[in-house]
């Protein structure tokens, strides 16, 4: 077990969400996780509503992605709908709503963040570590304010929104029972085991599944960082400083309590 620390736990609060989506209209409900594979899982499904709604396309895998093609195009709203070019849905969907998440484990999820928000956007001072980085993201969520970090007020909305624990999204905290849950992971085949199960629940027929799967191991985000030993160092050096540890765990305690995830004993 993990030992007792003196630094507050910060109190759960609802996150505030994007609303760029009509994957519900298909019966599903995607959990808009950042740091989570969003990016990947939003390029997916918009490939999966243009199956539905009879919207030609070919599918193309890429590694440079930052938007999907729905939200390039504003969900074709001017095409879609009755007696419209796209009026026709092409499956029924389920009866109830299929909930997804896609879950990552706290460190690695928190590894990424800094990589993408001091490393890639260069948000975090003239000289970022991630030991430093770990105490400014606990001041900026317990106080809701830049004030004694090396964060600039005009990133304060990015970053707060992205560092939010996954607990905080889609009301996870409660209701996670009820979510396919999906693993982040290197294993890209158990993660797109994972992701046509939760396709099948939809009532997604397996002929558009398969296809819009190929993403998962196929496609990738511009911002997105394949330097290994770069995030295994990181990784290192953050899991083996207790004082950084004991904030990783006063941000993301219910990430690690519901979502299963393991504390690594210092």
């Amino acid at each position: 077990m993990p030992e007792e620390s003196s630094i507050e736990k910060i109190p759960f609060r609802p996150a505030v969400e994007p609303t760029d989506t009509n994957f519900d209209q298909m019966g599903i409900f995607h959990c808009q996780i950042p740091k989570n594979a969003a990016t990947i899982m939003k390029i997916v499904l918009c490939d999966l509503y243009r199956y539905w709604k009879g919207i030609a396309f070919k599918l193309q895998l890429t590694k440079d992605k930052q938007l999907s093609e729905c939200q390039a195009n504003g969900w074709w709203k001017e095409q879609v709908g009755a007696g419209k070019k796209y009026r026709r849905d092409f499956w029924q969907p389920g009866a109830e709503k299929t909930k997804i998440a896609v879950t990552r484990h706290p460190v690695k999820r928190f590894v990424s963040l800094y990589q993408f928000l001091c490393e890639n956007f260069k948000l975090c001072g003239v000289k970022p570590d991630i030991h430093t980085f770990t105490k400014d993201i606990y001041t900026l969520l317990k106080t809701k304010s830049v004030k004694g970090t090396n964060f600039q007020e005009k990133d304060r909305d990015i970053i707060d929104y992205h560092a939010q624990p996954q607990t905080w999204f889609c009301n996870l905290a409660a209701d996670h029972a009820n979510f396919h849950l999906i693993h982040f992971s290197s294993d890209r085949v158990a993660m797109k085991s994972e992701i046509k199960g939760a396709l099948d629940a939809a009532k997604v027929p397996a002929a558009y599944s398969e296809q819009v799967l190929k993403h998962i191991d196929g496609s990738d985000t511009s911002h997105a960082n394949h330097n290994e030993n770069r995030k295994g160092d990181l990784k290192k050096s953050l899991e083996e400083n207790r004082e950084s540890m004991q904030y990783i765990r006063a941000i993301y305690y219910q990430d690690y309590e519901l979502l299963g995830f393991e504390e690594k004993t210092l």
